[in-house]
């Protein structure tokens, strides 16, 4: 288990304590978070959990107006198609939930991720020549 999915499990205990018994977490590689398949029947409760736990949820046409900190920390999260969703907070998220449903009647991957760390902005040739004139 990479230390990555190691603190999703820590920061994200009480998120993971909350879902439905008998979900399968794995570890997935491809994206550095815990995967689960979210059969059919448990969506609905599963749904209302992850509304409940975060305090925001963007989708493809919200995610453009999310803070450019939320947007970086979900990364590759934040490029979504119709009905995926994220999960997360606004400042200073530990861990975000990314919802994959796969199409009518077929279950829905729910990825559990810590963000990825917000590199600062360089600063650029003005704000570089200015600084020098203080």
């Amino acid at each position: 288990m990479s230390v990555n999915q190691e603190m999703i499990k820590q920061h994200g205990d009480s998120l993971l304590a909350k879902l439905p018994k008998g979900i399968e977490w794995q570890p997935d590689q491809r994206f550095d978070a815990l995967i689960a398949e979210i059969p059919k029947p448990l969506m609905p409760e599963v749904s209302q959990t992850l509304k409940e736990h975060f305090s925001q949820k963007w989708n493809n046409k919200n995610i453009k107006k999310a803070p450019k900190e939320v947007k970086q920390g979900a990364g590759i999260f934040a490029d979504m198609e119709r009905d995926q969703l994220l999960f997360g907070e606004e400042e200073s998220p530990e861990v975000m939930a990314a919802w994959w449903p796969w199409g009518p009647g077929a279950p829905a991957s729910l990825r559990i991720f810590v963000p990825q760390e917000i590199k600062p902005e360089k600063a650029g040739l003005f704000s570089k020549l200015f600084s020098f004139m203080k």
